[in-house]
């Protein structure tokens, strides 16, 4: 069965041609495995652009039809350097940002403790609150039930007074 290579793909001469890269160092990196290349029906190797463009860099048009733009393998690695720092500084910043949420939970804990305990004491404070007015009443009645007790006394008193004032000296002794 024939392989049915893309049209974009290119030969390895004219990968050497584009790429500006020799025969040999293109063998070796397709041998080696870094630059993977497909066989044509014809027999020859062909290899992805793409693929190039990975493991060379990037090239302008050379009249293939391949527009690329020139990277080193050198700036590749840079910008690799580069590209893991960046990984780097973002999993640093992942890490931050889970010790925030961590530090919110504890703070959102204390905050809820906090609020817990506030309301308990206003609860407490309305019970005792509730238990002196219950108390004044309480006493304010027993006052007035006094007051009213004297008072009925004092009546009973002045009539009694009265009637015995009323009363004869000798029936007053005597009775």
């Amino acid at each position: 069965m024939a392989n049915e290579i893309p049209s974009n793909f290119l030969t390895k001469s004219q990968a050497s041609q584009s790429y500006k890269v020799s025969r040999v160092t293109l063998d070796k990196r397709v041998k080696s495995g870094a630059v993977s290349s497909v066989r044509g029906s014809d027999g020859r190797v062909y290899i992805d652009p793409a693929e190039l463009s990975r493991v060379f860099g990037v090239r302008e048009d050379t009249g293939t039809g391949v527009k690329t733009a020139t990277v080193k393998p050198d700036e590749v690695q840079r910008l690799k350097d580069h590209l893991e720092a960046k990984n780097l500084e973002l999993e640093i910043g992942n890490k931050e940002i889970q010790n925030l949420k961590m530090e919110n939970e504890k703070l959102s804990f204390k905050v809820n403790q906090i609020e817990y305990s506030r309301d308990q004491r206003e609860k407490d404070i309305s019970k005792q609150s509730d238990f002196y007015e219950s108390r004044i009443d309480e006493i304010k009645k027993a006052k007035d039930d006094e007051i009213e007790r004297l008072i009925k006394e004092k009546e009973d008193l002045k009539r009694d007074l009265k009637e015995e004032s009323s009363k004869g000296f000798f029936k007053r002794i005597f009775g």
